[in-house]
């Protein structure tokens, strides 16, 4: 390959480079979540229990998630073969494990959202409905979404089903300010 490196230290290279992606990747998601669970705390410390109306549609997604990296972090730890070559699949299979969960995680603080009649609490930000501008369907190539911009500037993409949840709220919001 190159005349001043080994094929050895080549590879050890790409596989540094990777581990060290994953343990950044880990970090990033780690401290989205903390920041989520904080805006969630935040909400309960001014909202009652009972106010808020919090939709969960992550199960599935976090199974599956969760499946495919106990499947992989069983495979590194089980794996048989030549000896040269099982390091590199441990290891592979290692960082695909640690990117699945990160997922695992992400589809949990992406599909949880918290409704209030003042407020929602999506990700790591209390929205409060006034602020938001416009809700549109968006259709991409494999999965449906809506998108929500708001007035501070922020856009949201949720899921469709967190969408149609979010726009009959807001709806609800709408008919709560024309009472009064």
């Amino acid at each position: 390959m190159f005349d001043f490196i080994s094929d050895d230290l080549f590879y050890l290279l790409i596989a540094a480079g990777f581990a060290v992606y994953a343990v950044y990747y880990a970090y990033k998601v780690i401290r989205y979540f903390l920041k989520a669970q904080n805006a969630r705390k935040q909400f309960y410390s001014t909202h009652k229990t009972e106010e808020g109306r919090e939709v969960n549609a992550y199960r599935w997604w976090l199974i599956g998630y969760l499946a495919c990296a106990v499947y992989c972090f069983f495979s590194a730890v089980t794996l048989n073969g030549v000896q040269e070559q099982a390091v590199w699949f441990r290891l592979a299979f290692s960082i695909v494990g640690v990117i699945l969960t990160g997922q695992a995680v992400l589809a949990v603080v992406k599909r949880r959202i918290i409704f209030a009649d003042d407020c929602f609490v999506y990700e790591d930000a209390i929205v409060r409905w006034q602020s938001v501008l416009e809700m549109h369907a968006q259709k991409r190539l494999m999965q449906k979404a809506v998108d929500v911009n708001t007035a501070t500037g922020k856009h949201y993409t949720l899921p469709a089903d967190l969408g149609k949840k979010m726009h009959e709220e807001h709806m609800a919001y709408k008919q709560r300010r024309k009472k009064k």
